[in-house]
């Protein structure tokens, strides 16, 4: 099982979350989730106390992170590309001349 779904559900008991009612069926609040989606995709970790909230992030297919992931990588692995492009698209500079007999 994934570290940050063992978190979440031990932040959503701590905060007594399975306690309040529908938890799995109000979703969290977006303004609030948007920024705690970014830091976990950043790999950074995270305290919640709202249970909503993490009620909402236990429920998001774990694909999606993976997903915003993946396109990171593939983004820096085309911009490594790039560059090698450019350095290949450069002129060489000639060495010392070969000498001539």
């Amino acid at each position: 099982m994934p570290e940050i779904l063992v978190q979440l559900r031990q932040m959503l008991y701590d905060c007594n979350g399975l306690q309040q009612e529908g938890i799995f069926r109000h979703s969290g609040t977006e303004s609030e989730l948007i920024p705690i989606r970014d830091r976990l995709n950043r790999g950074e970790i995270v305290t919640l106390t709202n249970p909503h909230n993490i009620a909402t992030l236990l429920k998001v297919p774990r694909h999606s992170t993976e997903r915003a992931r993946e396109s990171e990588r593939e983004r820096e692995r085309e911009r490594e590309r790039e560059r090698e492009g450019a350095l290949a698209s450069e002129p060489m500079q000639d060495a010392d001349p070969i000498p001539t007999r």
